[in-house]
């Protein structure tokens, strides 16, 4: 895991990483703190390219990617910061020592397997549930249960993933194609990894599952990439970023996060990525766990008092109409109303604040924000129970129209103009 962070205003851009990465083998853990996690993208134009998630891609480590790119593109130039990440996910899509069948296979089972446990896990849990409930259950009424919640599960899979929308890597990817790529990988994944022999009609329901998974926006094994800085034409600096998770049938899976820019009318932006946790605490003024179970008690008290409403009046001996309208009262615009008035509280308390400060700041305040938004994090994981998933040297730069990329922290190396 990592924790970056942008901080940008119309003077230029701060950014900063810390350098810890967690590698998992065997079931475990061990975070070195060894990671480089900005790199300067461009030697035309001011530019950076910031990393977090996984720090591979096939395979091959993002330094090595990013580093080709530079050595081989370095010299382009685009009008905007999103157009260098148009042609740096096409230099990406067309590496040929990323997209090898072998590799592509392999990650494709691998995804497989994410999906498979995602959703056995509440089938099982779920039929283990009913079947409890019965006396004496047979061998037929454990299969029946647990066919009827896989049904429903990969119904609920599937409306998540088509709510999402598709990734815009794969937009134009069929299920046609699709089917003819996973027949060996299946076969492979049902006889040596889950040892479970599927029947043609549950082949087809998992066949759908991993489909929509693969096609979908709410996929998980990636690594996001933040291109930020200036284009050829771009007076304020910009930022865009996506999520890259890996190549299936020679087609990068990708999507788009977000892309923001500073204008006269938002001059002053603050960008965590990762574990932005600690960093929006700063910002908000309150955790994002405690602000949620916040709102989740509100919600909670207000069907708790409807309730006490009820058993009221029907102990008064209010009329059955009357008590069922209650019990079905909505409470949604109240909810509603409490949140936008606790959020019009905090951006007006403690965001807008932050902003303004932020409007006004020189690079060098920048810079010490950006790194200690970092630190605090740090800090905050080594004080915690948690792994602490951030920390190790932390690495900071500037990007301005005039001066270009600047390292200010580069983990011992001379800085770099």
């Amino acid at each position: 895991m990592t924790a970056i962070v942008g901080i940008l205003n119309k003077r230029g851009v701060a950014i900063a990483a810390d350098s810890a990465v967690t590698v998992s083998s065997g079931g475990n853990v061990k975070i070195y703190n060894t990671s480089q996690k900005i790199f300067k993208l461009s030697d035309k134009n001011p530019l950076a390219l910031m990393i977090y998630g996984k720090a591979s891609f096939m395979g091959v480590p993002w330094e090595v990617i990013i580093n080709l790119y530079r050595d081989e593109r370095g010299e382009r130039t685009f009008d905007k910061v999103q157009d260098y990440a148009s042609d740096f996910l096409k230099f990406l899509g067309d590496l040929d020592f990323v997209k090898g069948e072998e590799d592509q296979r392999d990650y494709l089972i691998r995804e497989m397997y994410t999906v498979y446990n995602k959703l056995t896990t509440p089938i099982q849990a779920r039929a283990e549930e009913d079947i409890e409930l019965l006396e004496d259950p047979t061998e037929e009424d454990a299969e029946r249960i647990y066919l009827k919640h896989s049904e429903n599960v990969h119904k609920e899979f599937a409306d998540i993933c088509n709510n999402a929308g598709k990734v815009e890597g794969l937009s134009s990817y069929t299920y046609e194609r699709f089917c003819k790529t996973i027949e060996e990988p299946l076969e492979y994944v049902m006889k040596e990894v889950i040892e479970e022999n599927w029947d043609e009609k549950e082949k087809e329901v998992w066949q759908k599952s991993f489909f929509n998974y693969l096609t979908s926006k709410s996929f998980y094994n990636q690594t996001g990439l933040v291109f930020i800085g200036f284009g050829s034409k771009d007076i304020y600096p910009s930022s865009y970023s996506v999520s890259v998770s890996g190549i299936i049938n020679g087609c990068l899976r990708w999507l788009e996060d977000d892309k923001y820019e500073i204008t006269n009318k938002n001059s002053s932006l603050i960008l965590p990525y990762a574990q932005t946790d600690v960093m929006m605490t700063m910002m908000k003024g309150i955790a994002p766990a405690f602000y949620s179970q916040i709102l989740e008690s509100h919600k909670n008290s207000l069907d708790k008092t409807k309730e006490k409403i009820t058993a009221f009046l029907s102990e008064a001996g209010v009329a059955e109409d009357i008590l069922d309208r209650v019990a079905d009262m909505e409470t949604d615009d109240i909810q509603k109303s409490y949140d936008e008035e606790l959020d019009d509280f905090i951006k007006e308390n403690y965001i807008q604040g932050v902003v303004d400060a932020v409007d006004s700041f020189n690079l060098e305040d920048m810079t010490n924000m950006a790194e200690s938004l970092i630190s605090i994090t740090n800090l905050q994981r080594h004080f915690s129970s948690s792994e602490e998933s951030v920390g190790g040297p932390i690495e900071v730069a500037i990007i301005t129209r005039g001066g270009g990329f600047k390292w200010v922290k580069h983990r011992n190396v001379p800085a770099v103009d």
